[in-house]
């Protein structure tokens, strides 16, 4: 973006027109915007608050930013040359444009963590219980080991200057900050201990449960379904009072038994007249020689 404004001042636009055609400019770099010939005039400026072109002296014409912790909130400078290099165009950003306070909060996830954010040569530009904000971090001795291990181009870490207390520290790529996360070892390790203890005294009634709807399966479905698999082998070869007897189990088994029990009975009671046809017939042909009743009229049919 500062690129593109740096064009745009080439081409001969103003800051105030600037700002008033991109009024989101004010946010962004919400400390100001310093245009500096090469000879370091300003050539135009918008300073919003404290004037801070006494520090672009030290910035050089090859970095393109610098943090300013001199001032009561830090700020980050960032610069940009102009195409034919006979200017450069300075923007202020607040560490509440970078959204640096917003982040802190997010990552404070209990009352009793701690960060800082530690600028490359040791100022602590940032710390959500502002209490360190200035100082160096070298004066601290929960600090000082850790600024001092940190790698600025690459750095994860995890220390213990206090026993009591769990250190974590990472760099900011690209700006060489560090960001230190200090927890009390009980607020990191209590839930988690909490919930490996809790967790299997959480599954023992869902255990319980799956072992009761088991032994109730067991009990009220799987047994009398044998039982009554058992007593209907037995009634295809005729053994009608097997399936008299009660199997149990569910309301639906022994409807299922009641029906295979009204099955049997008219089973017995067919069996039973066709015995007695049977009977009959016999009986019958017996009393005739020729073996039709005695009461029977053959019928001839006509020539």
């Amino acid at each position: 973006m500062l690129q593109t404004l740096t064009d745009r001042v080439a081409d001969g636009v103003s800051l105030a027109r600037l700002l008033a055609d991109m009024p989101e400019l004010r946010h962004v770099f919400d400390t100001g915007l310093i245009v500096v010939d090469a000879r370091g005039a300003i050539l135009d400026s918008w300073q919003p608050g404290t004037p801070w072109a006494s520090s672009l002296r030290s910035t050089g014409t090859t970095v393109p930013w610098v943090l300013d912790h001199d001032r009561p909130a830090p700020m980050l400078v960032a610069s940009v040359h102009s195409a034919d290099g006979a200017f450069m165009l300075y923007g202020g950003l607040s560490l509440t444009s970078l959204g640096v306070p917003d982040t802190m909060k997010v990552m404070q996830n209990t009352p009793e963590t701690r960060l800082y954010l530690i600028a490359e040569d040791g100022h602590i530009i940032a710390d959500s219980a502002a209490q360190r904000l200035g100082q160096s971090a070298s004066d601290w001795p929960d600090l000082a080991p850790v600024f001092a291990a940190k790698d600025i181009t690459n750095h994860t870490g995890v220390g213990r200057t206090d026993p009591a207390v769990l250190t974590v520290s990472s760099t900011v790529a690209g700006l060489g900050w560090l960001l230190v996360v200090q927890e009390p070892w009980n607020a990191v390790t209590s839930p988690t201990l909490q919930l490996s203890l809790v967790a299997p005294l959480a599954i023992v009634p869902a255990i319980l449960l799956a072992m009761g709807v088991l032994a109730f399966g067991l009990v009220s479905v799987v047994t009398p379904l044998r039982r009554l698999g058992r007593s209907a082998a037995r009634l295809v070869w005729g053994d009608y009072e097997a399936i008299q007897r009660p199997a149990g189990g569910v309301q639906e088994i022994r409807d299922l038994q009641n029906t295979l029990s009204h099955m049997a009975q008219r089973l017995q009671q067919a069996q039973a007249g066709m015995r007695s046809y049977i009977g009959a017939m016999l009986q019958a042909r017996k009393m005739n020689g020729n073996g039709w009743p005695a009461n029977c009229t053959t019928i001839r049919s006509r020539p």
